[in-house]
């Protein structure tokens, strides 16, 4: 089991891990202490291959990520100190001592159950002051934003940014676009060098890699997919399919195939080091257990909020309304609030931010979209959202803010298909993957 740790988060190259597990809980140290010793020296992990031969060990299957086995190792620390506080209450007991040091033993024992955890999470406030203050100069030097940037920068005036450890959420009536919002998100990111990863429990993965191609190189979908394409947009086409192969800049395209679980995620992205992931269809990943469809999906936000804190970037994720919240209405704001959102209370309850996709017969009709923010525990203007124009796949220009635009302090907002192809995967180029049980919601 310690060893097995111990090459998991090799394979994540995460020192950060390393450093942080309390040394005291490893009972094999043999894998632990060559590998400490070697990040002092060498300044980084030794490969699987030198520890084996170093070791005297023969190479062996690691399936799950170091998170699974860090949790066996401090469980079975945690029961080793609770049995200890027990045998030492029987013997205090037997000696006839008084009662009190029986109590006190076990005391202890639950006390010390916190210290066996790594520090993740852990923040001491003098030591952490210097950090606070380069990051309100990174603030200041860039006007505010202290997150990843989005497509809008009048939505970075209200959210200050996708900041590092907020789990953002997208919601909307089925087919109003909530995939594409994604994808115009990536398509930003990319052109950025933010090294985004896109994950789609609904959609496979070349499908949305040619849904960002169309964006990229502002074609049309349409055409693109059916191989009509003018002989100017071809062109155009084929010079962003060469632009992109040539960009130093990295992002990755994943599907159903290869993640299932949030715990999928989090391998993931210790592995390709995203600063943003974007998940669309957060209802349809797995949870744990047989329990009721509203627990797992609350196991799934409460995990990905987790997540989301632990690697220090944001996850933006997409859901739905309730199915009785249709597209189209007299007005936009008409329907649509917190208490609209599908499948779990949990959504907004564990959410940032959540942006509710909104069209109403005037939107549809001139290609708009409103964006209101129906949940923000930090929002910077007394707004409540943005229109853009929304011709898919060609315009996402800012339209108008919904509201005024007030100079105040900073407030918080009360919580008032498409056809599949046969790829899949990590979208590399190829494989081959079936999406189950997705809800196509032509998004």
């Amino acid at each position: 089991m310690d060893i097995d740790f111990v090459i998991a988060v090799i394979r994540e190259d995460d020192i950060d891990k390393f450093s942080s597990v309390n040394e005291d809980i490893i009972k094999d140290k043999r894998a632990y202490s060559y590998t400490k010793d070697f990040i002092t020296a060498y300044g980084k992990f030794p490969e699987e291959k030198t520890l084996y031969e170093d070791l005297g060990l023969k190479p062996f299957d690691i399936l799950e990520p170091s998170k699974y086995y860090e949790a066996k190792i401090v469980r079975r620390a945690k029961v080793a100190s609770v049995k200890k506080a027990f045998q030492e209450a029987q013997k205090i007991i037997k000696d006839d001592k008084p009662i009190e040091d029986a109590v006190d033993a076990i005391k202890d024992a639950i006390a010390g159950l916190d210290e066996l955890e790594s520090d993740e999470g852990f923040l001491e406030i003098g030591k952490d002051a210097p950090a606070r203050w380069k990051e309100y100069e990174e603030r200041a030097k860039f006007g505010g934003l202290i997150g990843v940037s989005s497509p809008w920068a009048e939505l970075d005036e209200l959210t200050l940014g996708w900041c590092d450890g907020n789990f953002i959420v997208v919601v909307g009536p089925t087919e109003i676009g909530k995939s594409w919002w994604l994808t115009k998100q990536f398509e930003h990111s990319y052109k950025s060098g933010d090294r985004p990863l896109m994950i789609s429990i609904e959609l496979v993965a070349r499908t949305i890699a040619s849904r960002h191609d169309a964006i990229y190189a502002n074609i049309d979908y349409e055409l693109m997919r059916r191989g009509t394409l003018t002989g100017f947009e071809a062109d155009a086409y084929e010079k962003a399919t060469e632009e992109m192969y040539g960009r130093e800049e990295k992002g990755w395209v994943v599907d159903a195939s290869k993640v299932r679980r949030p715990a999928d995620i989090e391998f993931l992205a210790k592995r390709i080091k995203p600063n943003i992931i974007l998940l669309d269809g957060l209802y349809l990943l797995q949870g744990m257990g047989k329990a009721a469809m509203w627990e797992k999906i609350a196991d799934v936000v409460r995990e990905l909020q987790v997540i989301a804190a632990r690697l220090r970037i944001p996850i933006i994720a997409t859901s739905q309304f309730r199915k009785d919240i249709k597209k189209g209405a007299k007005k936009a704001g008409e329907k649509g609030d917190v208490s609209d959102i599908g499948y779990s209370h949990s959504i907004p309850q564990a959410a940032d931010v959540v942006i509710a996709l909104k069209q109403d017969d005037f939107d549809v009709l001139h290609h708009e979209m409103l964006f209101e923010i129906i949940k923000g525990r930090e929002i910077a203007k007394k707004v409540r959202g943005i229109k853009v124009k929304w011709d898919i796949p060609r315009d996402f220009s800012f339209v108008s803010y919904d509201g005024e635009m007030l100079d105040d302090d900073p407030v918080t907002l009360e919580e008032d298909e498409d056809e599949e192809d046969d790829y899949g995967g990590l979208f590399t180029g190829g494989g081959s993957a079936v999406v189950e049980d997705a809800e196509e919601d032509g998004d």
